[in-house]
């Protein structure tokens, strides 16, 4: 796909990712092609592919000689599960990028988490940042498979951050867990970075699940008949 289609499918993925959390398009809602088409002036191939962006992050189901429709929410079990994968990859990713860390890829580590320890709360803010950290650690583990695994899964929890906001307490225990591994990984302690990662990614798993149980009891109450 070309760069301009991606960004045109990128655009309506962002538009009825927000739409749908927030509840203007409820749950059980048919999404037409041809109305969304005339909807964003587009044809029906990059609605088609924001479906299927959607559909990855479990926000859209496909349901037989029905079409589809906007899921009832997200699968709190599967989101739990694909932050455990999420921590495992990034566990190995930080014992080995504390081992192969340049001078270079330490500042710049050392940069996006005094953005995060600087910049005040902002829910949606803090999941990019977490999202550009993690994947800052996995490309300096030199393991391109590892990278591409973890840029992979950050992008099917796309609209975690949307749906299951960071409250300040999560926000402030999370600035500092991240303060941990990097601070392992810049000083070279590879079990510790480790270990540290470990923690952080068995507390996000809960968290989040926690949320998105939150998140689906919140659109349950704005499903349609």
């Amino acid at each position: 796909m070309k760069s301009g289609d991606q960004l045109i499918v990128t655009s309506i993925v962002e538009v009825l990712r927000k739409k749908i959390i927030s509840g203007e398009l409820p749950p059980g809602k048919k999404m037409r092609e041809v109305e969304l088409s005339a909807e964003f002036c587009v044809s029906r191939t990059p609605i088609r592919e924001a479906f299927r962006v959607l559909q990855s992050e479990g926000l859209l189901t496909y349901i037989p000689r029905c079409g589809v429709m906007v899921a009832d929410g997200l699968d709190d079990l599967k989101v739990f599960e694909m932050i455990q994968v999420w921590g495992l990859l990034s566990t190995e990713a930080s014992f080995l990028a504390a081992m192969n860390a340049t001078d270079s890829e330490k500042a710049e580590l050392l940069r996006i988490q005094d953005i995060m320890e600087r910049d005040p709360f902002e829910p949606n803010k803090m999941g990019n940042l977490d999202h550009r950290l993690h994947g800052a650690i996995a490309k300096i583990s030199r393991n391109s498979a590892l990278y591409d695994y973890v840029c992979d899964i950050q992008s099917h929890l796309g609209s975690l951050a949307f749906a299951t906001q960071f409250n300040e307490r999560r926000y402030v225990n999370s600035v500092m867990e991240h303060k941990n591994m990097v601070d392992a990984i810049v000083n070279g302690h590879a079990e510790l970075a480790r270990a540290y990662t470990q923690i952080h990614f068995q507390l996000s798993a809960a968290f989040h699940r926690g949320n998105v149980q939150e998140f689906n009891q919140r659109l349950s109450g704005k499903k349609g008949p």
